[in-house]
């Protein structure tokens, strides 16, 4: 691993975690894994947890984790005045783009497969019969592994880009938010 990226994944790592990007550390992310992590797996029940909706769920978890801390990778550095400090160091503008974006990425992908264990914790202690209940087909699996990253990669891109393009990390998620609820009713639309 080149050392400039892991520096900038570090340091982007600490400032997720320590709430200085909107959606990071803090009380929102534990929130979101409870709800989605242990009420939904207990109403639904095992037939319905291990079916291929929550595998949706989880995917979407890693886009919207992605999607709250990715807003304020630049704009967030451009208000908090320290974007042309960051640019003027010897770290090369490819280490800090894709740090960034792994640090999101990551971070996405952390919350989503915590749910995930989480849920099927859930779903065993509610129902237990002596077996542990696991999603059964490999295709599953490969689809709880591999969507969220790839979903949640999709959404760091144009996070970057929106991000920026934007004067302030609002600005970003405003453009962010828009984005994804003309995507989502388009794809609504396009199914009806």
């Amino acid at each position: 691993m080149d050392p400039d990226f892991a520096t900038v994944l570090w340091k982007e790592w600490k400032e997720i975690l320590l709430q200085r990007s909107a959606g990071g550390g803090g009380v929102r992310p534990l929130l979101v894994v409870g709800v989605i992590g242990i009420l939904i797996p207990l109403r639904l029940g095992p037939q319905r947890y291990f079916g291929p909706q929550p595998l949706v769920i989880m995917t979407l978890i890693s886009m919207m984790s992605t999607f709250a801390v990715i807003a304020d990778a630049f704009a967030g550095e451009r208000e908090r005045h320290t974007l042309e400090t960051l640019l003027a160091t010897r770290l090369p503008d490819r280490a800090i783009l894709f740090g960034k974006m792994a640090a999101c990425l990551g971070y996405g992908w952390l919350i989503s497969i915590i749910t995930i264990a989480l849920g099927i914790i859930t779903v065993n202690v509610a129902n237990w019969n002596g077996q542990v209940l696991l999603y059964r087909d490999p295709a599953s699996w490969l689809c709880l592994i591999l969507a969220p990253p790839l979903v949640a990669g999709a959404v760091a891109s144009a996070g970057v880009f929106v991000s920026l393009h934007a004067a302030t990390v609002r600005q970003a998620q405003q453009t962010l938010a828009l984005a994804m609820v003309v995507i989502f009713v388009g794809a609504r639309l396009k199914r009806d």
